[in-house]
């Protein structure tokens, strides 16, 4: 399966993006694709990975492939609404912005607040859904040429500043994806996966003193495989959701 084959986030949207952008598409095109996709192990209690996306699309400046990673909760309530990966591709007549909320996805207008910055728009989304544990993906505001440097964030703590992702979501008149989920995601082995997380915790403890642990050595620095690598190999398996999460693919043409 395409999950197997690619896992998640950056896997599965950087296929997406090679299987459905059209041959030497110039950037600026409205075909060009916006992808989000939620970490493989968003929505569950890994630490470190329960909120994160990917954000990828070919970049408006210089035309290559552009990824990037970021925190927050997003990545877990696209999950929890019912969703792990976004394909969003147009250009929208008019500003808007995303609306989802379990397994639905509407087009709201963002006239209002297009200029505004991307933290003072995502209260704004908030208080207008009247949802105060909504997460959003937002931009800033857009400058007064095409291809000005823009920020793209989550939250207050997690943005990537003069993101060119940030200057293909502008392109396409879209100012924020806001999410809102309620759906359960569902743990395969909850019992197994408790015992691992367990067990990670005891190696982050063990491994204090050394830093960040690697992946191909034990804690004792010998290149031997390690016990990270081994939980590693597991992750998917015990923490493998079978909530149904879908693949949506959402034209920006209001």
């Amino acid at each position: 399966s395409l999950r197997e084959s690619y896992l998640g986030g950056r896997g599965i949207d950087i296929y997406l993006m090679y299987t459905m952008l059209k041959p030497h598409l110039d950037p600026w095109d409205p075909g060009n694709l916006l992808l989000i996709g939620a970490g493989i192990l968003s929505g569950t209690p890994a630490p470190s990975a329960a909120g994160m996306i990917h954000v990828g699309g070919k970049l408006p400046l210089t035309g290559l492939a552009g990824s990037l990673s970021m925190g927050g909760f997003w990545g877990a309530e696209l999950r929890f609404a019912g969703f792990d990966h976004l394909v969003i591709t147009g250009k929208s007549f008019r500003p808007v912005y995303l609306w989802i909320h379990n397994r639905e996805i509407e087009i709201r207008d963002a006239a209002p607040f297009w200029n505004a910055d991307s933290l003072a728009v995502q209260d704004l989304i908030r208080d207008i859904s009247d949802e105060e544990n909504a997460q959003v993906m937002s931009v800033g505001k857009p400058g007064g040429d095409r291809g000005a440097p823009t920020d793209l964030r989550t939250d207050g703590e997690h943005c990537r500043e003069a993101a060119e992702l940030g200057i293909l979501m502008l392109s396409k008149n879209l100012k924020a994806v806001a999410v809102r989920g309620t759906l359960p995601v569902e743990i395969k082995n909850p019992d197994k996966a408790l015992q691992h997380l367990a067990e990670l915790i005891d190696l982050s403890r063990l491994s204090a003193d050394r830093g960040c642990p690697s992946l191909t050595e034990r804690n004792d620095g010998s290149p031997e495989e390690s016990p990270w690598l081994n939980l590693y190999h597991t992750l998917e398996n015990v923490f493998g959701h079978s909530g149904g999460g879908k693949t949506a693919a959402s034209p920006v043409a209001m």
